[in-house]
């Protein structure tokens, strides 16, 4: 009876996070706007798409691709993403999918990891 129980709990959990944390690649798209936030401590880099919308195959309501400053890389991320935005080069971002609420269903935001400036 255990072995079952713990095997549904299992099922429903993975079920629950589907979508939630699989890594996503956007499509290559221009730069329309970089927001920056303060958040106590820490700061918050935004990029959103010409059109408003990554759209990933893994992730595709993804409006907002995203990342903390205080992670590895960031700054060097944000001066990439700013001269592709002056310049009017494509980028792609790699990174973990997310939602905006607990439990909510609609992937929203990607969590960057990995920027790639598009060939001119």
């Amino acid at each position: 009876m255990k072995k079952i129980l713990l095997t549904v709990l299992v099922l429903l959990s993975t079920m629950a996070n589907a979508g939630f944390g699989s890594k996503a690649t956007t499509n290559v798209e221009k730069i329309k706007k970089i927001d920056i936030q303060i958040a106590g401590d820490d700061a918050y880099y935004y990029f959103t798409s010409e059109d408003g919308n990554w759209s990933s195959s893994n992730c595709p309501n993804a409006t907002t691709a995203f990342l903390k400053s205080s992670t590895v890389g960031a700054d060097a991320i944000l001066s990439a993403a700013i001269a592709a935005k002056m310049s009017g080069v494509k980028v792609q971002f790699r990174g973990v999918c997310g939602n905006g609420g607990v439990g909510g269903s609609s992937d929203i935001y990607l969590y960057v990891d990995y920027l790639t400036l598009s060939p001119i």
